[in-house]
């Protein structure tokens, strides 16, 4: 007769290895950008149930960045694809643009992102790395 084993795992070891495999949700994101161009990064939406919450578009910011770099956010109706939302939602596109970029450049970006919902504001950041190409 084979005897089994049970493995117990306190509940905090079982969070942290959770919390470990979901890490690579908000993973830094690579980009390379040229002189005088803008890209589209991301939808940026905040709703649930697939309803936006949004009074108003989202906004965002360079919180530590190259001068080179600025980031803005077109207003557009998105699609919560992670969310299997069906229709599309109030929300937005984050763009960085490269202005004066005179050298080949790497840099890690820090963007803060503010939703107005109709609980409050809400914010959240995402970190880009950039290679910027004159």
């Amino acid at each position: 007769m084979q005897e089994t084993t049970t493995l117990k795992l306190p509940i905090a070891v079982v969070a942290l290895i959770f919390l470990q495999a979901g890490s690579t949700a908000n993973a830094e994101i690579t980009l390379a950008i040229k002189n005088s161009e803008t890209l589209e990064v991301m939808p940026l939406y905040y709703h649930t149930g697939c309803k936006s919450l949004l009074t108003k578009p989202p906004s965002a910011e360079i919180l530590d960045g190259p001068p080179q770099l600025s980031v803005s956010v077109k207003e557009k109706q998105v699609l919560a694809r992670a969310q299997q939302c069906a229709k599309p939602i109030s929300g937005g596109i984050l763009q960085i643009t490269a202005k004066d970029v005179t050298d080949l450049a790497t840099s890690t970006v820090i963007v803060r992102i503010k939703y107005t919902t109709k609980d409050g504001d809400r914010f959240r950041s995402e970190t880009l790395r950039v290679t910027m190409v004159p």
